[in-house]
């Protein structure tokens, strides 16, 4: 039996959090208003964090056109630290052919995203998993 979810229009919510905004027991306040308490501490910290702006229709934040570029931004740049992160590891001089770059990945696969590795280090994704799908035959 597929269980149905509740939506709350914005009054609701609003309300909820002006209630919740003086006191220091929120689990009461939402007992009281039917809610589960983890529901009402989101939407007072989406309150705060959106300085008391409408709430979004449906539960998920509508950022704005500068926090959308900032998140975009701040994933470029975690992909640019791994990326880094993977040359200190590499070493270029020694990983001169394919073979050893390949090897490389292998030994590494737990501690970095192949898909960035393979990226950075200039291999192709599928033909790393076809050698290496080649390699575990033998």
């Amino acid at each position: 039996m597929k269980r149905i979810r509740k939506a709350y229009d914005t009054a609701f919510k609003k309300q909820a959090v002006e209630l919740a905004k003086g006191k220091t027991n929120k689990s009461e306040i939402a007992r009281e208003l039917g809610i589960k308490p983890t529901l009402l501490y989101k939407w007072c910290k989406e309150a705060q964090e959106l300085c008391d702006a409408n709430f979004p229709d449906n539960e998920k934040l509508k950022l704005t056109a500068n926090q959308q570029r900032f998140k975009e931004l701040e994933n470029k740049l975690a992909n640019a630290e791994l990326e880094y992160e993977i040359f200190k590891k590499s070493n270029q001089s020694f990983l001169k052919d394919q073979q050893m770059l390949r090897m490389f990945i292998l030994d590494h696969e737990n501690e970095f995203p192949v898909l960035i590795m393979c990226k950075a280090l200039k291999v192709g994704r599928s033909s790393y998993y076809h050698w290496r799908q080649s390699r575990q035959r033998i």
